[in-house]
């Protein structure tokens, strides 16, 4: 994408075997932007802010309620991300970590 916007498109499927679908495209500046997540009657937003060399951290809103913190990283390679999570959305600490290959 360029112009400092970060493009991100989660695809997958859930527990139940059916597909799920999450998208986002933002600057690492601390706005909100618009977070789709396919199937949800809720409005989310996510803002991004810049940790480290591939990295960044993120906070989700729902509603205008902030439900997830963490942290996303990409590999030196590019073909990997690691995204970690701070908060859950009960507001309690969360040590949940996801790996994701590209293909």
């Amino acid at each position: 994408w360029g112009r400092g916007l970060v493009h991100v498109t989660f695809e997958g499927t859930d527990s139940q075997d059916k597909p799920t679908f999450s998208e986002f495209v933002a600057r690492l500046d601390g706005r909100f932007y618009p977070y789709v997540i396919r199937g949800s009657q809720t409005a989310h937003t996510i803002a991004l802010r810049p940790a480290a060399a591939g990295a960044w951290e993120f906070t989700v809103k729902s509603d205008g309620k902030v439900t997830y913190t963490g942290m996303q990283t990409l590999s030196a390679d590019r073909k990997s991300f690691t995204l970690a999570y701070k908060m859950n959305p009960q507001g309690e600490p969360s040590g949940t970590v996801l790996v994701f290959d590209k293909q």
